[in-house]
């Protein structure tokens, strides 16, 4: 099964993001999830970096206006 995962964080608490997306999809894999995908809004660099450093590829996005990433 593959899962959609979200998140948001304060710029008050820069540089947690990568890691906790990281711990979340080695948390999901263990819980029988073989697959992840997020999305993002075209031009969030911080978000797409976030993936992109997590392991996450940038692929086709159906929706105008997004990226899509998945693991």
């Amino acid at each position: 099964m593959m899962a959609e995962i979200g998140y948001w964080c304060s710029r008050q608490h820069r540089g947690l993001m990568t890691n906790a997306v990281t711990a979340m999809c080695r948390l999901g894999a263990e819980a029988g999830f073989y697959g992840f995908f997020a999305r993002t809004k075209l031009g969030n660099v911080r978000s797409t970096g976030v993936l992109l450093r997590s392991g996450f590829v940038r692929v086709p996005c159906s929706e105008p206006d997004y990226d899509r990433f998945e693991l």
